[in-house]
């Protein structure tokens, strides 16, 4: 991205997929030169807020039943390929740490979790999956253990609390902050399917073989540091299923 001469009061760096299959060491590439590209161009612009959009991936798997909070450490095996896309996404973030301090800018890092409603990919997410299936009156058959907790925050409280966390960088006094962005309302894969057929009035048949396997993963934020500004979820996990089946029909 280059900077064309403008002045631009805000920035908001989401540029990286989730969804698209990239060599590990072009991953890191696309996610640590982007940000750094993106974090030059606010300086030029004179940004006066910054967003960069993370992800809950920092934490890497989870294997406690307690939300993560913003100062939970990371455990990402950095001998892990699949490790790749949290490692990049958390240098990032010190990065933005980086230039905050150094350049006087007013960064925010948000740790994006699991969202659902419109322009939810299909069959890279287990809900958007589940849904299609349900939908198409497919068999749902569920791989996931009954310790794999998802939770979903609907698109349109993405965008609300993104623009209010967006004005927020620009008032505060610090330079960086970081806040966990997702719903704190945990429910299993194996609940999850039961609960999306019902609530689309379904007819698909849903079986999880692996119910007893006891692995946990617990990927589900604290929301209490974002909440302290007064923001709210507005959409039930009902309303979000309905949303992300409606944008799907």
């Amino acid at each position: 991205m280059e900077y064309n001469g403008s002045y631009y009061d805000y920035v908001i760096h989401g540029a990286t997929s989730v969804v698209e299959k990239v060599n590990s060491l072009n991953l890191v590439d696309d996610i640590l030169l982007g940000t750094k590209k993106i974090l030059n161009f606010a300086i030029k612009a004179q940004a006066k807020s910054v967003l960069n959009l993370s992800s809950g991936a920092i934490y890497g798997a989870i294997n406690t039943t307690i939300p993560v909070t913003e100062n939970f450490p990371s455990l990402l095996q950095i001998e892990q390929i699949n490790s790749t896309y949290g490692m990049a996404k958390l240098m990032a973030e010190h990065m933005s740490y980086l230039y905050a301090n150094k350049y006087n800018l007013k960064i925010t890092s948000l740790r994006c979790f699991a969202f659902g409603g419109n322009y939810l990919d299909k069959k890279h997410f287990a809900l958007g999956d589940l849904i299609n299936k349900v939908l198409n009156n497919e068999d749902v058959i569920v791989q996931a253990g009954g310790q794999v907790y998802r939770s979903y925050l609907s698109a349109y409280d993405l965008a609300e609390w993104i623009i209010h966390l967006l004005i927020e960088g620009e008032t505060r006094s610090n330079n960086y902050e970081v806040y966990n962005v997702g719903s704190d309302i945990a429910i299993s894969i194996p609940d999850l399917a039961h609960r999306i057929n019902k609530v689309l009035n379904g007819n698909s048949s849903v079986s999880c073989p692996n119910l007893n396997n006891h692995i946990i993963n617990y990927y589900i934020p604290n929301i209490e540091k974002v909440k302290s500004l007064g923001i709210n979820i507005k959409y039930s996990l009902d309303e979000v299923i309905i949303q992300t089946a409606n944008y799907y029909k």
